[in-house]
């Protein structure tokens, strides 16, 4: 078990650090990361038993920083960032119940906020897509 959770801690963490390091690299690897982040599954391992102290808080610590970059995603400057962080937001939401529950609030007022602002039409399909998901 050691074994895999260390793995989803550096794919998380390699993903956040450098595939969406920044507006450029999300830009150029939105597929790479949703494909990733869909293919693998990466958030199974929150409150995981049976693993090293040391590896549960590398894990842990791997899983906020992709939460606050996510975040930071949704509120970004550019449409093509927001458009990623709406994505990346309903997947991390779809496979973990648990961050869901612990971010529903944040994720729902980032979101109606994307609603607010004049944005392009795919951006905004995306953000009702996810807020739905919410829902389900």
């Amino acid at each position: 078990m050691d074994d895999k959770v260390a793995r989803a801690e550096r794919t998380l963490s390699l993903l956040t650090t450098t595939f969406l390091a920044n507006t450029e690299a999300v830009k150029a690897n939105i597929s790479l990361v949703l494909d990733t982040v869909l293919s693998q599954n990466l958030f199974a391992y929150i409150d995981a038993t049976g693993v090293s102290v040391e590896t549960a808080k590398r894990y842990t610590s791997a899983v906020q920083k992709w939460q606050a970059r996510i975040n930071s995603l949704v509120t970004g400057k550019t449409s093509e960032t927001r458009m990623a962080g709406v994505l990346l937001v309903k997947h991390t939401a779809l496979q973990s119940p648990q961050l869901l529950s612990e971010n529903v609030a944040k994720w729902t007022t980032s979101l109606l906020g994307v609603l607010g602002k004049a944005e392009v039409m795919p951006v905004l399909i995306a953000t009702l897509q996810t807020l739905l998901a919410f829902i389900d």
